[in-house]
């Protein structure tokens, strides 16, 4: 028998038969499989998370790196004013802003992606 032959088998999450993995309805239950759906639910979560976590990276991470830089005196390349809104500061608020927008649109993208396997139609 050669590597080819042999199937990968999974079970069903119903009633626990052994069936292919890329099977679509289990043999002995009738369930069917939607990988589709099931790749979209992975997607929305994985949008979700990382949306929540580049939001928090970007808004008070970068808005906090500003706040040390000034408070902590330390210099960024070679920007050593501390006690007025340069260059540096501007930069890292807009860098901060839009970093938090691109995780909000990632969490509003997961959302929707959600809604859409939930069955509920969208609003536009």
């Amino acid at each position: 028998m050669s590597e080819d032959d042999v199937t990968a088998m999974g079970k069903c999450p119903v009633c626990g038969a052994e069936i292919p993995l890329d099977a679509t309805v289990c043999s002995e239950c009738g369930e069917e499989f939607n990988m589709e759906e099931e790749t979209t639910r992975e997607r929305s979560r994985t949008l979700i998370i990382g949306g929540i976590i580049v939001a928090l990276i970007g808004g008070p991470g970068l808005a906090l790196g500003s706040y040390i830089h000034d408070i902590m005196h330390i210099d960024i390349a070679g920007y050593d004013n501390f006690y007025s809104f340069g260059w540096a500061n501007r930069f890292v608020a807009t860098a901060g802003i839009i970093i938090t927008i691109v995780g909000l649109l990632m969490i509003i993208i997961g959302l929707r992606g959600r809604k859409e396997l939930a069955g509920e139609p969208e609003r536009d």
